[in-house]
């Protein structure tokens, strides 16, 4: 087989690239060009590899983070206008549950991340020791798992026999059988410090995005003479924009290219949808107690 060269494959232009440059195999794979994917697979290092799927995943904890961020805080500005209540209210309740929601998110996420990599390694444990004290069973139970696929039976014993024909091939294998058995990919440098990365990641975002009403409405209050309503309207555009910014960028991460405009304003549908059933809600519950919130709390702020 003929190798392709680095220089030939750096020089080789790429369709739809705007310039000469080699794409990734996901750039390649979203044009449909398989000679850009070819070059990409040539060019290609599994260091590169990884550290992009390490970016990619902070990149995913700031979108998601900011997403629940901005939603819930534009739910509580059109709650507390749908009760009536002072925009000193808002920011008082606001900012404190928004700072709260961050730590809770934060370290709810590293928790999460970090209880997902445990029970995979404590699974990958056990398939281990099971290989270990009974590889017979275990190279069956990959055979018949691969005659379900319609390998036949000899081609099925053929495949695993390569795993298993040699002591340094052990450790894939069982990466394998995780794979095949259990659905299960086995986290690789995933430590402590990148957990946390991921967390911090999170409840930074869902702080720094769910913030932006809330300093829109502080920044009107400031000025003074200016109605709340029109403090949450201009809350609800703040709002409006960095969906729509989120939106776009989670179809990116998500690979959708085509459909970027349509995540942007589905995203906004999402917080308009949340932020009219926090008004209604705020409107009934003040209706049901007779306005006595607004009417306690006005003129004591």
């Amino acid at each position: 087989m003929q190798r392709v060269s680095e220089d030939s494959v750096r020089s080789r232009p790429v369709a739809g690239a705007g310039r000469e440059r080699v794409m990734t195999p996901r750039d390649a794979f979203d044009v449909r060009d398989a000679e850009a994917s070819r070059s990409a697979h040539v060019m290609r290092t599994s260091v590169e590899d990884g550290h992009s799927m390490h970016a990619s995943r902070h990149i995913r904890q700031l979108v998601y983070g900011g997403l629940d961020g901005v939603i819930s805080s534009f739910a509580l500005v059109a709650a507390t206008a749908g009760a009536g209540l002072p925009s000193a209210v808002l920011l008082m309740i606001g900012f404190a549950n928004l700072v709260a929601d961050a730590i809770s998110m934060g370290i709810g996420s590293y928790l999460a991340a970090k209880a997902e990599r445990d029970h995979i390694l404590r699974e990958r444990a056990r398939e281990q020791w099971e290989y270990d004290n009974y590889p017979e069973g275990e190279i069956a139970e990959m055979v018949s798992l691969y005659r379900a696929k319609g390998f036949s039976a000899e081609d099925a014993n053929r495949v695993i026999g390569i795993y298993t024909s040699q002591p340094a091939y052990k450790e894939a294998f069982i990466d394998h059988m995780m794979v095949e058995e259990l659905g299960y990919v086995v986290p690789r440098g995933d430590s402590a410090g990148r957990l946390w990365l991921s967390g911090l990641a999170t409840g930074l975002s869902f702080a720094g995005f769910g913030s932006l009403p809330l300093w829109m409405v502080a920044a009107l209050e400031s000025f003074g003479n200016i109605e709340f309503a029109v403090q949450a309207g201009c809350g609800a555009a703040v709002t409006m924009v960095a969906l729509f910014g989120l939106g776009v960028c989670k179809a990116r991460i998500t690979r959708e290219h085509n459909f970027m405009w349509w995540n942007g304003l589905l995203m906004m549908a999402n917080g308009a949808l949340a932020a009219v059933a926090a008004f209604l809600v705020g409107a009934a519950v003040n209706g049901v107690i007779g306005g006595r919130v607004s009417c306690t709390i006005g003129p004591a702020l």
